[in-house]
């Protein structure tokens, strides 16, 4: 029996990369700069939406990136990052939109050579107390789950199937109800018939038990009139279990967490933040610990990991009107809670540890600081607060500073500008030719002297 070749169309498909592209995320809507009312094309995005692509070198230099069609070699490879992110496999115009992916992709291996682990979320509050309790990571049992028994009441869910209601607009919230809520009235009654069978056979059970009676395994029967009574004695007298009733048949976020979470942390979701896009970690770190030790090259392990030098990018925050600056840390720009403006002095001599706060700076204004936490929230985008870094410690880091070194004297500088003329030239022209005149004479008279016998012949 003969084997049956694949078309080349379809060997083009299976050997590329078009099937293995997930599709992308919705972009963020609101604002991603921190001006409000500006907006740029250009910005980076607060998280990607689209995957990255890497191909090897040898396949780099031929522009082959596994795709429909090779790439520029030239636009490719002018760059120390090369991975780019399909915009459209094949346009009108038969060419692959792509564009740079450096961005996103420096971010992620920012953060995983800090090596920071991702906790739950935080509130300013907190840290402006101080609060120095160790943080729980978004890889605890307890909350690392998609799916939970009822038996595990402990155990949150980050992960759920319906919206987060507080987050909708009246135009979304009047289109899920009319697409989704109206279709549901009938599986909605069937559960409510459901749930009151349960509570009806637990009534039996307790009477059964108080009175000394055997208990029955006969599942009771509930009628409409029944079904009917028990909706509207939760409408009237039971709101909230009628609201919990609701939220568990839809999946939808809850609004509160239960009472057990303590004061130094904060429920998936709230009033104010719903429910993660994704997982909390988003990727940034797998780590669960900061339970390594930091080991300098000539003195060995530290007592605190090693500081960065974050990029303050605006030592008064205008904006906002805070005393708090805003500074540059992984790529991330945050409002740095943990470091009073005042603190960021004009010289190293009246505020130690500080750069110098003033844009004439080669390369900007730095600070060394000291990540204590970071987050994702609940819209995507990396929160991290952090602290002034301990002056011992970025002395280890910190280079030397250097006396300037005095100007080299210009080799061209006592040359003279000045045009020579012809009488000049024909003057040092004579000048050579007797000078010459003389060097010869010169040197006649020496050989005479040494060779006497010579001038008798």
């Amino acid at each position: 029996m003969a084997v049956q070749r694949l078309s080349p169309t379809a060997n083009l498909l299976r050997n590329s990369r078009l099937f293995s592209l997930p599709t992308p995320l919705v972009s963020p809507s609101n604002n991603v700069t921190l001006t409000p009312g500006f907006g740029s094309e250009t910005a980076t995005l607060p998280y990607p939406t689209q995957q990255a692509l890497e191909t090897p070198a040898s396949s780099l230099a031929r522009g082959d990136w596994g795709l429909k069609r090779s790439l520029p070699i030239r636009s490719t490879t002018r760059t120390s990052t090369p991975t780019i992110r399909i915009q459209e496999i094949d346009s009108i115009n038969h060419v692959t939109d792509f564009e740079s992916a450096a961005d996103h992709v420096l971010n992620l291996r920012k953060w995983q050579e800090i090596g920071l682990p991702v906790s739950r979320r935080q509130t300013k509050r907190l840290y402006q107390h101080r609060d120095r309790k160790p943080r729980t990571s978004v890889f605890e049992t307890q909350y690392d789950n998609t799916q939970t028994e009822s038996s595990d009441s402990d155990r949150k869910r980050w992960k759920y199937r319906g919206p987060w209601i507080a987050g909708q607009t009246t135009g979304e919230f009047k289109k899920y109800t009319e697409q989704n809520i109206k279709r549901l009235k009938p599986r909605f009654r069937q559960f409510l018939r459901i749930r009151l069978e349960e509570s009806v056979r637990a009534a039996d059970r307790r009477a059964a038990i108080e009175d000394g009676m055997p208990l029955s395994n006969q599942s009771p029967e509930v009628d409409e009139q029944q079904l009917d009574q028990y909706i509207k004695k939760l409408r009237q007298k039971n709101k909230g279990h009628l609201f919990k009733l609701i939220e568990e048949f839809l999946d939808l976020p809850s609004g509160s967490e239960s009472s057990s979470i303590t004061s130094s942390e904060e429920a998936w979701v709230s009033s104010e933040n719903g429910p993660p896009a994704t997982h909390p970690s988003a990727g940034l770190s797998y780590l669960r610990a900061l339970g390594h030790t930091s080991n300098h090259p000539a003195l060995g392990p530290q007592e605190f990991d090693r500081p960065i030098r974050a990029r303050v990018l605006d030592g008064q925050n205008r904006d906002s009107g805070s005393s708090y600056p805003i500074i540059g840390v992984g790529g991330v720009a945050i409002e740095a809670f943990g470091i009073e403006t005042s603190s960021i002095g004009p010289t190293r001599k009246r505020q130690p540890n500080a750069m110098i706060s003033d844009q004439d700076v080669f390369g900007g204004p730095k600070i060394w600081v000291q990540p204590d936490i970071v987050h994702v929230d609940s819209q995507g985008r990396i929160q991290v607060q952090v602290r002034r870094a301990d002056q011992k410690t970025t002395a280890l880091y910190e280079p030397a500073e250097q006396e300037p070194e005095e100007p080299a004297p210009d080799p061209i500088a006592n040359i003279s500008r000045r045009m020579p003329n012809l009488t000049d030239a024909s003057s040092r022209s004579s000048n050579t030719g007797a000078n010459r005149t003389s060097r010869i004479n010169n040197y006649s008279s020496t050989e005479m002297d040494r060779h006497p016998e010579r001038s008798h012949r």
